[in-house]
């Protein structure tokens, strides 16, 4: 498995290196694969059970504030680093090394922490 997330980032970093017309159409490709697939399988969800909406799932008291905000800080890292480096793209010295190193690097990192545990 690990083989193949290797791969998989290898591939993602030289989509991100070759041109960045190329790594959006394929994301925007690839993301609209991932909707086309949520649409069907809750098209076959509503089929089978009915309806989705499960209200004790919409219940708010049992939310616990204190998970909420310790998976935060997770979620703003990975949202920064994605956005920052499209953003200073134009300062960097040499944008088309330095973007895909800031693009591939969280997910690196992720894995390795994934890994450790």
């Amino acid at each position: 498995m690990v083989e193949s997330m290797g791969a998989f980032l290898v591939l993602i970093a030289l989509a991100a290196y070759r041109d960045v017309k190329f790594s959006s159409r394929a994301g925007l490709i690839i993301e609209g694969i991932s909707v086309g697939i949520l649409i069907v399988i809750m098209a076959l969800i509503v089929r089978v059970k009915g309806t989705v909406i499960d209200p004790v799932q919409l219940d708010l008291t049992a939310l616990k504030y204190a998970r909420v905000f310790s998976a935060l800080p997770f979620v703003m890292y990975c949202l920064t680093g994605f956005e920052s480096a499209a953003t200073l793209a134009k300062e960097s010295a040499n944008p088309r090394r330095n973007i895909p190193i800031a693009v591939v690097s969280p997910e690196i990192s992720l894995i390795e922490d994934a890994s450790s545990l």
